[in-house]
């Protein structure tokens, strides 16, 4: 039994586990984002929410277990001042700065009457470099990313991105020559 346990739940399973997780968990968190700006859905805002808390959440993780796996070796700063990283400094760093946009714009979102709306909206802007950083961190330095599924994952998740930044841009467009 515990030799099943240790084969499955490793720390090496949970490094990767948890980066896909809260990358998916970020894709959610901003897709539900669009769509709720698109749609006004409250379910989609909720969603949203709860998606970017366990995103960050699973990334925290992801980094932390960096820290105590045995085989990569990885520090505290390695992991947590960007690009100081031994192993593919650009790469580990660019994961670590989506880290921190992820944890500035929850800070900003749980503190957003007292830094005032335009500056959370300004701050939340950050969304969309966090999700990119995220997805060129996940394909570039993930160890499963010549995976099928992965390629599909990570292509798929970021089109649909891209549609519906296309269909807000092309939404509030409208509304501006509506109200011109």
């Amino acid at each position: 039994m515990f030799d099943f346990i240790s084969t499955y739940f490793n720390s090496w399973n949970v490094i990767r586990s948890s980066g896909i997780t809260a990358y998916v968990l970020l894709f959610f968190a901003m897709f539900f984002g669009l769509s709720h700006r698109l749609f006004r859905m409250k379910s989609a805002l909720v969603l949203h929410q709860v998606s970017g808390w366990f995103s960050f959440l699973f990334a925290l993780i992801h980094g932390v277990a960096l820290t105590i796996d045995p085989f990569v070796s990885y520090s505290f700063s390695d992991v947590f001042v960007p690009f100081s990283a031994s192993y593919k400094p650009v790469l580990s760093g660019l994961g670590t700065v989506s880290l921190f946009l992820l944890f500035s714009l929850i800070l900003s979102s749980d503190m957003m009457k007292r830094v005032g709306r335009k500056i959370w909206r300004i701050i939340h802007y950050l969304s969309t470099p966090a999700f990119v950083l995220a997805a060129i961190h996940g394909i570039f330095l993930g160890t499963d990313t010549t995976s099928i599924p992965m390629l599909v994952l990570y292509s798929s998740t970021f089109a649909l991105i891209l549609f519906l930044f296309i269909m807000t841009f092309l939404a509030h467009k409208k509304e501006r020559i509506q109200k011109a």
